[in-house]
């Protein structure tokens, strides 16, 4: 797709929109598993559910996942690390009304939220594997947000790389 420095940049280019990680729908067990990883690294600052109402007191694996067993559902959460890669990350979940088990998962960032010092498309790149490992996700798409770009398609606008073996930005 594109050179490694070419998606550095794009990564890093302070443009006023985020970059935006979204992995393919992950089952309920491995997405507690990535949200008690993650609050081992980050701790919350925030959290929303689908209502607006604030669910920051219940940001624990428990409290989680007694949320999840919502028919439907969306939670919206920022994180703070003073290590790392980021500074601050966005967390949304959703899940369907459907009979479907799957929740879908997106991570946000601006450019400036990132520890330029710690910061390389290697270690980025193998920060979303981890995490791709944890929700036992099928791929990953990192974009520049893009209102137009299409869910799950790796050719869409906006798409800066994905996962596969070797990265598509090499």
């Amino acid at each position: 797709m594109y050179p490694e420095r070419t998606v550095h940049d794009y990564l890093l280019e302070s443009d006023g929109t985020t970059r935006d990680i979204t992995f393919t729908p992950c089952s309920r067990e491995p997405l507690l598993a990535f949200l008690r990883h993650l609050l081992g690294t980050f701790h919350p600052v925030s959290l929303s559910d689908n209502e607006g109402a604030d669910r920051l007191q219940q940001f624990t694996p428990g409290d989680l996942s007694r949320m999840l067993d919502a028919q439907s559902g969306f939670l919206h959460g920022i994180l703070e690390s003073e290590s790392g890669l980021f500074r601050r990350l966005q967390v949304f979940i959703d899940w369907p009304a459907d009979s479907s088990p799957d929740f879908c998962v997106e991570l946000s960032f601006f450019p400036d939220e990132v520890y330029t010092s710690a910061f390389s498309v290697r270690a980025f790149d193998a920060q979303i594997e981890e995490w791709r490992s944890i929700l036992g996700a099928q791929d990953f798409f990192v974009r520049q947000e893009n209102a137009s770009w299409d869910i799950y398609d790796a050719g869409g606008l906006g798409v800066i790389y994905t996962h596969s073996s070797p990265p598509k930005w090499m």
